[in-house]
């Protein structure tokens, strides 16, 4: 699935919606493998030279102009969106029981390189890139990990570190693991 094609159809106003929200420092800048950092501030691009990530921007310039920059949470939807898709596809029906059941250990190709994998916490394992920023606001990856799984809390904060996120088996996003409960089964949002 082409997330930028299937957004093609979007009407023009949701269409740029994203780009509206850009910082402008990070709009001027025109890098055919610009991807914004999740460790950076959100709008510093950063350069990952994967086939998969140039395919990507040059299908979204053509959709949204050739000025216009990717970003991290683009990459995060493009991968989630895919994942949704192929846990459909599985379940064989749009139930959300069943495609949540199906979505978990769900693998799709990150445009940085390397799979992303669905966790039973909704998070996903995903490489770290460090990168070295240059004169032209643009990252040079220096290092980069291999997938990393995503983890819901902090083991550095103690409130935080007796929690654990496993919906798959616990059906819980705030298991307290000194309580033996789910502190919050029900989402705030």
């Amino acid at each position: 699935v082409n997330a930028p094609a299937a957004e093609a159809d979007a009407p023009a106003a949701e269409a740029d919606a994203p780009a509206a929200e850009a910082d402008a420092a990070a709009a001027a800048v025109d890098s055919p493998a610009a991807e914004i950092a999740s460790e950076s501030d959100g709008a510093t691009p950063i350069a990952s030279e994967t086939e998969a990530n140039a395919e990507f921007i040059e299908a979204w310039k053509a959709f949204a102009g050739a000025e216009r920059v990717t970003n991290d949470p683009m990459e995060a939807h493009y991968i989630g969106f895919n994942m949704w898709v192929n846990a459909v596809e599985a379940a064989g029906t749009t139930d959300v029981d069943a495609v949540r059941t199906a979505m978990y250990g769900q693998e799709f190709p990150n445009l940085t390189g390397g799979t992303a994998v669905m966790l039973p916490n909704h998070h996903l394992a995903k490489p770290v890139l460090i990168g070295e920023i240059q004169a032209d606001g643009q990252f040079d990856i220096i290092s980069k990990t291999d997938e990393v799984p995503g983890d819901a809390w902090t083991d550095f904060l103690p409130a935080s570190a007796v929690l654990k996120s496993d919906w798959k088996d616990l059906g819980c996003g705030m298991y307290n693991t000194e309580t033996k409960s789910c502190v919050q089964i029900k989402s705030n949002y």
